[in-house]
């Protein structure tokens, strides 16, 4: 009845964000490790009521450490989130969580996600920019269509292809 737009592998942005994601945490992982190690070495100790140096990097560690936390947060939501993700959409469906979309204007397509707002994700055959739902042009382009064009920062964009 309705005619699918070009095949997009959804599975496969699904995977290559997601990889995207564990990398973040890996890095972030390393990061609050190698700030524990320095908030605890030897030359992190106080010399004088002056010298903060082991504060600042007790600060900086338990920083990483949320930002570790924030990650493994993201993942599991968007691992909850898979099949609505993966979902197909074609030119008469609302946009929602899950849509990939190219907007007039923009270089890249954007993927609508619960998370990660603003992360580029590359492979070789696809570039694309995440989308949080929950952003001004987020809320701006859900539940439109392909064709209609939205106002956003005294703009006019264009829906051009929604995947």
């Amino acid at each position: 009845m309705y005619k699918k737009l070009p095949d997009m592998n959804k599975q496969a942005i699904y995977d290559m964000i997601l990889a995207a994601l564990q990398e973040q945490l890996h890095d972030a992982k390393c990061a609050a490790h190698s700030a524990r190690e320095a908030a605890t070495h030897e030359e992190s100790k106080a010399e004088n009521q002056y010298d903060t140096l082991g504060l600042e990097a007790a600060y900086l560690a338990e920083g990483q450490s949320r930002r570790v936390d924030e990650y493994k947060t993201n993942i599991d939501l968007f691992k909850r989130n898979e099949m609505v993700l993966c979902r197909e959409f074609y030119a008469d469906t609302p946009i929602a969580l899950g849509a990939l979309v190219t907007l007039t204007n923009f270089q890249l397509p954007f993927f609508i996600s619960p998370v990660a707002g603003g992360l580029e994700v590359s492979s070789e055959h696809l570039s694309l920019q995440i989308l949080s739902q929950n952003t001004p042009l987020g809320i701006a382009i859900m539940g439109t269509f392909q064709g209609d064009t939205i106002e956003f920062a005294d703009k006019a964009l264009r829906i051009e292809r929604v995947y």
